[in-house]
């Protein structure tokens, strides 16, 4: 069926033919988003799950061949640049995350005429980013520190730590 759209919150399944929200389906026009009551249903779909979920991520993704969601959404990314069906790109994905996901498409599936794409998170785990530390620096105490810490530790008067009375005990500690 052309014109399909899926909008999915990470999470949630893909739900094929219908507008996932909230755990109800609301089934978009068979001839796709590009008629006005298409485009503010989805356009208040999306805007309720935005409101409901500020710092969620949002992906909208569809066949989508008339339809340009940059008029409806235009704070939404378009993350397709590959061809999906022949030469033309219909099948596209949205999200509210600027250059947050690369696409790569994969081989049909089954009998359909569309390319399956891979949605991938463009983002790199600092793990992987960060230098390799190949040196260490060792820094050593000079002749004679572990002498002068031991004759600290000899002239202390350890039995000041134990006083029952807080006050005490706290001056003792910070004027040490």
């Amino acid at each position: 069926m052309d014109g399909c759209v899926c909008v999915s919150y990470l999470g949630n399944t893909w739900h094929q033919d219908a507008l996932w929200e909230e755990g109800k389906l609301t089934h978009l026009s068979p001839e796709g988003v590009h008629c006005d009551h298409d485009y503010c249903c989805l356009h208040n779909s999306i805007c309720s799950q935005q409101c409901t979920y500020p710092d969620a991520v949002h992906i909208i993704a569809g066949d989508f061949n008339h339809a340009d969601l940059k008029a409806v959404l235009p704070k939404f990314y378009q993350h397709v640049k590959c061809a999906t069906r022949g030469a033309n790109t219909l099948d596209k994905v949205y999200s509210n995350i600027k250059l947050g996901y690369r696409v790569r498409p994969l081989p049909h599936l089954g009998q359909s005429d569309h390319m399956s794409l891979l949605l991938i998170t463009a983002y790199a785990p600092l793990r992987k980013t960060a230098p390799t530390i190949t040196e260490k620096s060792v820094k050593i105490w000079p002749e004679g520190a572990s002498q002068q810490l031991q004759d600290c530790f000899d002239r202390t008067n350890w039995d000041i730590f134990e006083h029952p009375d807080l006050e005490v005990f706290t001056d003792c500690a910070v004027l040490h």
